[in-house]
C-alpha cells in the first residue's frame, strides 16, 4: 500500500512527537518536534507527513528553504518513517523544492540512519565528504550534545 503524503500541520504534534522521540533516542540526536517547530515547518511548504490509508502516521519530513544571497537551498532537517514512507517523503521534499525553484538540496542525517540514507539516495541525493561540527552555547549547552 502506498503512503499518502500531505503537508505537516501543528495539529500533528500528538502523532509526530512520539515518532520523533523514538528516532532521537535510537540515533542519539535531540528531538525536533515541538508545537513551535511544527508551526514553523508547516509554513515552509516543504514539510510533510506520510499516512497509511486509514490515517495512521507512518513518518514525517521536516524541511525548509534558506537564502544567503546566492542560490536558495532547501535543507531537510528530519526524515523519520518506515522505508516506504521515508522514500515517499524524500520524493515529496524534492518535488516541493523543484516546484518552488529551489534547486540546491541538503540533507544531514545521522550516519546510523540506514532507512533515511537509503530514502534520500533513492531521491537522487549523493553523500558528500564533509564534516559537520556543532556547538551549543549558554545553559542550553550544559551537559547536552550539540
Amino acid at each position: 500500500m502506498a503512503a499518502r503524503v500531505r503537508p505537516v500541520e501543528a495539529d500533528d504534534l500528538a502523532a509526530l512527537a512520539p515518532l520523533d522521540a523514538d528516532y532521537a533516542a535510537r540515533l542519539g540526536t535531540e528531538p525536533q518536534v515541538t508545537l513551535g517547530s511544527l508551526h514553523y515547518f508547516g509554513r515552509s511548504g516543504h514539510s510533510f507527513v506520510a499516512e497509511a490509508g486509514g490515517g495512521e502516521v507512518l513518518g514525517f519530513a521536516l524541511a525548509h528553504s534558506t537564502w544567503a544571497g546566492g542560490d536558495p537551498a532547501l535543507r531537510l532537517e528530519r526524515l523519520v518513517g518506515t522505508s516506504e514512507a521515508a522514500e515517499a517523503l524524500a520524493a515529496a521534499v524534492v518535488k516541493s523544492a523543484y516546484d518552488a525553484g529551489v534547486y540546491r538540496l541538503v540533507a544531514e542525517l545521522p550516519a546510523a540512519d540506514a532507512t533515511g540514507r537509503a530514502a534520500v539516495e533513492a531521491a537522487g541525493f549523493a553523500a558528500r565528504a564533509t564534516v559537520s561540527y556543532a556547538r551549543r552555547l549558554g545553559s542550553a549547552g550544559a551537559g547536552r550534545a550539540a
